[in-house]
C-alpha cells in the first residue's frame, strides 16, 4: 500500500481572502499618507498665495483711494484769467465794504460834531471841600451848556475852572455818553500860616492863600514871611528848614522867617536865634546846630555847615 505524499496546510480560503483584505487596506493607507499630506501642504500654500494677492490688491485699492479721487470730487481746473477774475471780484467787494463803512463813520461823526443830538446837558464836579461844587458846576455850565460832547475842550473847561479858583491846584475833566462832562478838582492843602493873631493867612507850598482863620490849625507853623517880597521860594525853604530840624529843636521854636529863599531864620522860645540859609543841606545842618547848641551861644549861623560861626 502506497504512502500518500504528504501536502502543505493552507489557510481556509475565508481566512485568506480577510488577510489579504487587510494587508491590502494597510499597504493602501501607508501608500494614502504621503500623498495626503503633500495635498495639504499644497493647499496651504495656495491658501498663503491666496492671502498675499488679497493683500496686495487692497493695499493698491487702499493707494489709489487715497491718492486720486473720483472724477465727481475732483477740484475743477481754473485757469488764470478765472482766478484773476475772481481776485478781482472780491477786490472791489472789500472796497465797496470799507468805502460803505467809511461813509457810516463820517456821518455818525457828523452827526455827533454838528447837531444837538449828543449836547452837553449835566456837569458832575468831585474832589472840592474848600471850594463850592456849586460854584464850579456854574463855570463849567457856562463853557459848555449847548455844546455837542465830542466838541468839548478839556483843557479850556479846567483853565476856566484854574483862572476862576487859585485854591485849585490841579483839574481833570472826563466825558461820558450820552451827554456828561465830570469835573475832578484837586485843592491845595495849607502847609503854614502868615499874618497876625485874629487873621492868619493858610498858605500851600507855593504861597498861594488856601483860606484863612482866627488861629492856624495844629500841625502848622506860624511864618514871618511876606510872600510879595519873598517870593514862594522863601516859604518852600522855610517849610524844608522846619522838616529837617531834629525833633527836639522843633518843639522849641517860636517863629520863622526868611527874607529871601536863602534868608531863612529861626527864633526860639528861650530867644536862641539860628541863620539856617537855604533850604540845602539840611542833615549836615541840623548835625552842626546840634553840637553848637550845647554851648552859650545866643547866635547859631549854619547857614555855611562847614564853617559855621557863634556869637
Amino acid at each position: 500500500m502506497k504512502a500518500r505524499p504528504s501536502t502543505p496546510y493552507r489557510k481556509p480560503i475565508g481566512e485568506r481572502r480577510a488577510v489579504s483584505v487587510t494587508s491590502l487596506d494597510d499597504a493602501a493607507s501607508t501608500d494614502d499618507k504621503p500623498k495626503t499630506q503633500g495635498k495639504k501642504a499644497k493647499t496651504r500654500g495656495t491658501s498663503a498665495k491666496t492671502r498675499d494677492t488679497s493683500a496686495k490688491t487692497q493695499g493698491k485699492k487702499a493707494k489709489a483711494s487715497r491718492t486720486s479721487a473720483p472724477a465727481a470730487q475732483r477740484e475743477p481746473v481754473v485757469s488764470f484769467a478765472q482766478w484773476a477774475s475772481r481776485r478781482r471780484h472780491r477786490r472791489r467787494l472789500i472796497v465797496g465794504w470799507i468805502a460803505a463803512l467809511a461813509v457810516v463813520v463820517v456821518a455818525v461823526a457828523a452827526v455827533a460834531y454838528l447837531t444837538p443830538v449828543l449836547a452837553v446837558d449835566r456837569v458832575t464836579v468831585t474832589g472840592t471841600s474848600i471850594i463850592s461844587s456849586g460854584s464850579v458846576r456854574k463855570t463849567v455850565d457856562e463853557q459848555v451848556s449847548g455844546i455837542p460832547l465830542p466838541r468839548v475842550s478839556d483843557h479850556d473847561v479846567a483853565q476856566a475852572v484854574l483862572d476862576k479858583y487859585p485854591v485849585a491846584k490841579s483839574v481833570d475833566v472826563g466825558k461820558s455818553l450820552p451827554r456828561t462832562v465830570t469835573v475832578t478838582v484837586t485843592e491845595r492843602q495849607p502847609v503854614a500860616a502868615t499874618g497876625s493873631p485874629g487873621d492868619y493867612k493858610l498858605i500851600d507850598g507855593d504861597g498861594v492863600t488856601v483860606t484863612t482863620a482866627s488861629t492856624p490849625p495844629k500841625g502848622i507853623p506860624v511864618l514871618d514871611i511876606d510872600v510879595s517880597t519873598a517870593g514862594a521860594g522863601a516859604i518852600r525853604a522855610a517849610l524844608s528848614a522846619m522838616d529837617a530840624l531834629p525833633e527836639h529843636i522843633a518843639k522849641k521854636v517860636e517863629s520863622v522867617s526868611a527874607t529871601s529863599s536863602s534868608g531863612v531864620e529861626f527864633t526860639l522860645r528861650s530867644g536862641l536865634k539860628i541863620r539856617w540859609g537855604d533850604g540845602h543841606n539840611g542833615k549836615l545842618k541840623a548835625k552842626v546846630l546840634g553840637m553848637l547848641m550845647k554851648t552859650d551861644a545866643r547866635y547859631i549861623n549854619v547857614s555855611v555847615p562847614k564853617e559855621p560861626t557863634t556869637k
